[in-house]
């Protein structure tokens, strides 16, 4: 009997075949989104001056529209001492950042390749920097809030983001500017 096998191989070529309701709406991005960033990082003016950042994300659409995702990025600062230090007169220190977010998006399609999307959600910063020839560290956790807009390549998304951070400890924060590219999937 050939029948069993060969009902048995179509049962697993349909459950190994794509399902091609993979998209919450005809048209619509990808479900997954993975973006790279390089762009302009001001922290705070007790920190250090202005400087760069490189970060990685990772996210998901969901079916309501709201695309959630995870990102991870560094960034590198420097400064120059006060002319009137004892130690270094006008020395440069640096410092590095590490910052961390979890971003809520929501994309609002204008036309048929524009996209412009609100950002919100939470953050996390760890910093460390010499000075006179200690290492410090500080952490910082507040709220993200951006604007975000993006050029529909499909399946790229090119783009640029501006995102502000408001620390829980004294409201003011840091801001970044840093162009993109998304690949959705």
């Amino acid at each position: 009997m050939r029948i069993p096998s060969i009902t048995c191989a179509v049962l697993i070529l349909l459950l190994l075949t794509p399902r091609s309701d993979t998209y919450a709406q005809p048209g619509s991005p990808g479900m997954w989104q993975v973006e790279g960033s390089a762009g302009f990082f001001s922290p705070d003016a007790d920190v250090s001056g202005p400087g760069h950042i490189v970060s990685v994300a990772i996210g998901r659409h969901l079916s309501t529209g709201f695309l959630v995702s995870g990102q991870v990025g560094i960034a590198h600062t420097s400064d120059r001492y006060r002319m009137d230090d004892l130690f270094l007169p006008g020395g440069q220190f640096y410092s590095t950042h590490y910052i961390f977010h979890l971003r809520f998006q929501y994309p609002i399609t204008l036309g048929t390749r524009h996209r412009i999307g609100l950002n919100s959600g939470v953050m996390y910063r760890r910093y460390y920097r010499t000075y006179l020839g200690e290492d410090t560290g500080s952490d910082y956790g507040g709220l993200l809030a951006g604007l975000q807009y993006g050029i529909d390549l499909r399946p790229l998304l090119v783009g640029v983001r501006m995102d502000s951070h408001f620390r829980y400890d004294d409201g003011f924060g840091d801001y970044t500017i840093a162009p993109f590219v998304a690949l959705e999937m």
